[in-house]
């Protein structure tokens, strides 16, 4: 019941992924620069108050309305992308877990090498030393603060998947002879190191997009 409620919500983070992967393959991308309104030279007023990336988020990617209680019909693309990632899904459980275990080796080393390209990506651009000096001038007093400690615990539980059912079901399928206190380890290992990379790229696009908007608001 865990995995079912978190694929539900996975399944969308998927979606969007898949379509921000075919947009990707436009030259130049279609989140880095504001569309121009037909039949005039100048830029989208919306879009020129935020940024490139918001406006592509919320006006072409969510088609979000300007309330809440407007309704109307799905967005076809993320419909599309949606549906695609649930086949994939199916697709990877219908011949049970020893298939899955085999995914695995695409869907786990795969996004590490992007990950791996985010990171250089990341440091060279521009305010990403900014970023990466905030992460290090974290306060050491939250360390004290059992809210820190409580949601550090929930990332790791979510994070390591703990009681969701998927190690027991993969680790079903590993002979007994195998050293599961190595893995273990292994696991734990790897999950801290997957977490500092991450946490660089982030802080160092965060960095960035701090930069950029400040000069932004400095210019207007």
């Amino acid at each position: 019941m865990v995995c079912a409620v978190v694929a539900l919500y996975y399944s969308v983070i998927v979606s969007w992924s898949l379509f921000y992967l075919v947009q990707s393959f436009q030259s130049p991308l279609p989140w880095a620069l504001c569309p121009e309104p037909r039949n005039s030279s100048n830029g989208d007023p919306e879009c020129e108050r935020t940024t490139a990336t918001t406006y592509f988020w919320y006006r072409r990617v969510l088609k979000a309305a300007g309330d809440i209680e407007d309704g109307g019909l799905p967005v076809w693309h993320l419909s599309l992308c949606l549906s695609v990632s649930w086949l994939l899904t199916c697709l990877s459980m219908m011949k049970g877990p020893r298939f899955t275990g085999k995914m695995l080796y695409v869907s786990v080393l795969f996004p590490y090498l992007i990950l791996s390209g985010l990171l250089v990506w990341s440091l060279l651009l521009e305010g990403a030393t900014f970023g990466i000096k905030t992460l290090l001038a974290a306060k050491m007093t939250a360390l004290y603060s059992m809210e820190v400690w409580r949601r550090t615990g929930k990332q790791l539980f979510f994070s390591l998947s703990s009681g969701f059912g998927s190690f027991t079901a993969i680790g079903s399928c590993i002979p007994r002879s195998n050293n599961c206190v190595g893995d273990a380890f292994g696991v734990a290992l790897l999950h801290l190191v997957t977490s500092m990379i991450t946490t660089l790229v982030v802080f160092a696009i965060k960095g960035h997009q701090a930069t950029v908007k400040m000069r932004h608001c400095y210019l207007k």
